[in-house]
Formats: C-alpha cells, structure tokens, sequence
C-alpha cells in the first residue's frame, strides 16, 4: 500500500523554516521564524536538554535566548503521512549529518518542529 503524500503545504513551511533560520543566523534577527508556528505551536529538541517551548510567544523568546550559530543545508526531504522530514547538516560542516527536521503543519502555520541533533554547532 502506498502511503500518501503531507499536504504540499508542510514541505513548505519547513523549507521556509531553513530559509529564515538561515536568514535569521546571518542577520541576527530571530523573530520571523516564530512567525512560522500556529499560536499553540511547539518546538521540541532532542540531542540536547533544552525546551519543549509551547506557544508562538515562548518558541520566540528561546530563539532569543539561544540562537542558532550555523545556517542549514538539507541533505535530504523524506515525506510521510503526517509530517515532512528534512536532514540537514551546518553550513560549516556540510558534509556531515547535523540532525533531523520533523515538520507538522496546521493549516498554513507548523504545530510541531521537533529538532533532533546528531551534532551540536
């Protein structure tokens, strides 16, 4: 049985999502990337003890707190049923895995980001 496609919608929230973190790395500013998130959103990390943040408000404020150091380069899209999974490495180790995008979308907006880390930056 093949499983259908993710909405297109979430494959590109979360190519959104790479495009403004790595806007956000080299311009310092992080606040368009919460404005991804649905207003009851969640971004989860896994390979590091840091979060789960709930909320468009707090996902904001732990960007701000820890921002990322590194732009991304995916590596690989896998789609699935629910959700749409980006590989991706640090832009200055690119031939290295870093870890693993996990993108669910509500709507135009994502309800859940978990980051799993293989590497920290």
């Amino acid at each position: 049985m093949m499983i259908p496609p993710p909405d297109r919608n979430v494959r590109q929230l979360g190519s959104a999502y790479v495009d403004r973190h790595n806007v956000s790395v080299r311009s310092g500013d992080f606040k368009a990337l919460s404005t991804l998130f649905a207003d009851d959103g969640e971004l989860r990390f896994e390979g590091i003890d840091y979060g789960p943040f709930l909320g468009r408000e707090s996902i904001a404020d732990a960007f701000e707190a820890y921002p990322p150091s590194d732009e991304l380069i995916v590596l690989r899209i896998d789609e699935y049923e629910d959700h749409v999974v980006f590989a991706y490495s640090w832009r200055s180790r690119p031939n290295v895995a870093a870890g693993t995008l996990h993108v669910e979308a509500e709507g135009a907006l994502i309800r859940r980001l978990t980051i799993r880390l293989l590497t920290a930056t």
